[in-house]
């Protein structure tokens, strides 16, 4: 996947590292800026400064509009998501400009990005589809019939294929209300034939391409 150029331009500009993500970030933003403060084994030291800084960035990024952006803030880490390269550059600035010039050593920066045109029920891989077969995912949520759908599979052989999950669900064994129940299907058709019957057991539907096919 091709880097934007404006994108290319500013981590070739301050150095900072870029990786492929395969999907989209809460399914419509395209760039994720990762802020690493980090002090070594010593987790708690310039514990302050770096709440401070966090909080700095925070009102910056406030003012914006607020469909724009989502943050996310930990201990020693600060993540920006946003589809607009200007809102990175910005607050990569304001980072630097906030921390103590002795601290900046302190301070990694690492950036993820995926094409705007990838539509967000998609997730991309490098080299092989789940199971070398299946193209899509269809997530069913907690309270799908499973016992149900054991019967449904079993009738069309391996054009379907059950997470591990699903399997104990279906066969009665353990199953936790947060286990992710997924069943693999080999087609668009295959996808829209187990909708007929178990459609409202759907959470989600996931679209896995090659990296390769992944923007057409």
């Amino acid at each position: 996947m091709q880097i934007p150029q404006e994108l290319e331009k500013f981590v070739s500009q301050h150095n900072i590292p870029v990786y492929t993500s395969d999907r989209k970030f809460y399914k419509k933003f395209c760039y994720k800026l990762c802020i690493n403060y980090y002090t070594g084994n010593f987790v708690f030291r310039y514990a302050e400064d770096r709440l401070q800084i966090w909080c700095d960035l925070f009102d910056h990024i406030k003012e914006w509009e607020n469909e724009t952006w989502q943050i996310r803030r930990e201990s020693s880490k600060f993540t920006l998501f946003t589809s607009e390269i200007d809102k990175l550059q910005q607050i990569y600035e304001l980072a630097l400009e906030k921390v103590k010039q002795e601290h900046t050593q302190y301070l990694d920066f690492s950036i993820y990005y995926i094409a705007s045109n990838v539509k967000s029920n998609i997730r991309l891989r490098k080299d092989r589809l789940p199971y070398n077969k299946y193209p899509y995912e269809i997530v069913l949520k907690p309270k799908s019939v499973h016992k149900l759908i054991k019967n449904f599979v079993e009738n069309y052989g391996d054009v379907y294929k059950p997470n591990k999950s699903l399997c104990s669900a279906m066969n009665n064994e353990r199953y936790f209300y947060g286990d992710r129940c997924s069943l693999y299907a080999e087609s668009q058709d295959y996808v829209s034939l187990f909708a007929l019957s178990y459609g409202e057991g759907i959470r989600e539907i996931i679209n896995y391409q090659l990296m390769e096919t992944g923007n057409e």
